[in-house]
C-alpha cells in the first residue's frame, strides 16, 4: 500500500498541482479530505502506515475501528471469551494507531505513559477498583471496548 492508494491521484502529479487544488478550491479540498479519511478508516493497519499520518487522521481511524469492536466479537462464545476478544482488539487498534502516528515522540510517550494493559490487569482493575463482580467485570470490558477517551476526542473536535 503506497501513499497514492490512500490519497489517490487527485492530489495531482506534482506538488504544484496539489497546492493549487488545496489552496484555490476549498470545497474540493474539504470533500477530498473527507473521502481520503473515509478510505483510510476502511483499511486495516499495514506496515506501510508506520509513521505516516497526522494525529487527527489517526484518531479518526482509531475511533472508527474501536467503535466496530462489538460487531467483531463472537457472540456464541462465553462472556469471558468475548471479553478477551474485546480486550485483544482494543489493544491491537491502540498499538496500530500509535504505530501510524507521524509524531513518533508523542507515540513513544503514549506507549510508555499509557501502555496497553494485559487482560488480567484490566480484569483486576474492574474487580478491585470498580468493585464489579466477575461476570459484570467481563461485561464491562466488552461494553467499554468500543468507547474512546472523550477528552482526547474533544481535543480533535470529535465529540
Amino acid at each position: 500500500m503506497t501513499f497514492l492508494h490512500i490519497y489517490g491521484k487527485e492530489i495531482g502529479n506534482n506538488l504544484e498541482e496539489f497546492q493549487k487544488m488545496k489552496y484555490s478550491d476549498n470545497e474540493k479540498w474539504v470533500k477530498y479530505k473527507q473521502e481520503r479519511q473515509n478510505k483510510l478508516n476502511s483499511l486495516d493497519y499495514r506496515d506501510e502506515f508506520f509513521g505516516q499520518f497526522g494525529d487527527k487522521e489517526v484518531r479518526l481511524w482509531y475511533k472508527n475501528h474501536d467503535e466496530n469492536i462489538i460487531s467483531l466479537i463472537d457472540k456464541t462464545k462465553s462472556v469471558e471469551e468475548q471479553a478477551r476478544q474485546a480486550h485483544f482488539l482494543r489493544n491491537k487498534y491502540r498499538t496500530e494507531a500509535r504505530n501510524m502516528m507521524s509524531n513518533r515522540e508523542e507515540a513513544s510517550e503514549l506507549e510508555s505513559g499509557k501502555p496497553n494493559k494485559t487482560f488480567d490487569e484490566l480484569l483486576d482493575y474492574k474487580i478491585s477498583v470498580k468493585k464489579l463482580p466477575l461476570e459484570k467485570a467481563y461485561q464491562d470490558i466488552i461494553d467499554t471496548a468500543g468507547k474512546t477517551n472523550k477528552e482526547v476526542n474533544k481535543r480533535f473536535n470529535l465529540e
